[in-house]
């Protein structure tokens, strides 16, 4: 078993024993960070990481990173309040 399995295992039973794969409010909190954090920050890729592969099966997330990101090249990416003054 390489390192990566073993993180992953090591990070599902950490979310299994928390019951956060039954938490409704742990899910919908993951789902609205995708939503609102923007796509190149570390936060945004933790949150990602979570909702991916064998961490999202263990969750048993209804949704998946891929839903909130724009591949299009013509949006706009989020702006900073500074970019406004």
């Amino acid at each position: 078993m390489c390192i990566r399995d073993r993180g992953e295992d090591v990070a599902i039973d950490w979310l299994k024993e928390r019951n956060f794969d039954t938490d409704a409010g742990f899910k919908a909190t993951l789902k609205a960070l995708l939503q609102v954090l923007p796509q190149r920050s570390s936060e945004w890729e933790a949150a990602r990481d979570l909702a991916l592969g064998r961490t999202h099966d263990a969750l048993g997330l209804e949704f998946t990173p891929t839903d909130f990101t724009d591949v299009s090249e013509d949006r706009a990416e989020q702006t900073e309040l500074g970019d406004h003054a």
